[in-house]
């Protein structure tokens, strides 16, 4: 099968949650996940995007996922980010990738001198 890619831009706000929700569940269902893998994923999204709307000030949040036969790779990055890094508490970044990476198979934090830009999540389906 080839990798089968969906994007999804939303406004960065708390009340797109049930939208990210929503769309990370469409995607999940067509993956050969279990229900308990499915559901830490679809918590890890949530996390993910909850972090960029707290952290990176953003004016929107773009969902990428990407299903291929073995894996799920879901790229969360924010578009006009005003970055407030200086006010962020590296400590509480240090615990949501440690959540995070209790969640999925790998956590990448992506950011500039200036603040968080993106968030990826990869799920093993094994």
């Amino acid at each position: 099968m080839a990798i089968r890619r969906v994007e999804l831009i939303v406004p960065a706000e708390d009340n797109m949650m049930l939208v990210i929700r929503l769309a990370t569940m469409g995607v999940i269902s067509r993956a050969n996940l279990t229900l308990d893998k499915a559901d830490d994923l679809k918590m890890a999204v949530e996390e993910a995007a909850s972090c960029l709307i707290r952290f990176s000030k953003c004016d929107q949040i773009q969902l990428q996922y990407l299903l291929g036969d073995e894996k799920l790779r879901v790229l969360l990055s924010g578009d006009n980010c005003l970055h407030c890094w200086a006010e962020q508490k590296k400590d509480e970044l240090y615990t949501i990738q440690y959540i995070l990476e209790s969640m999925v198979d790998q956590v990448q934090l992506s950011g500039t001198d200036e603040g968080l830009t993106s968030i990826e999540l990869i799920k093993q389906f094994d």
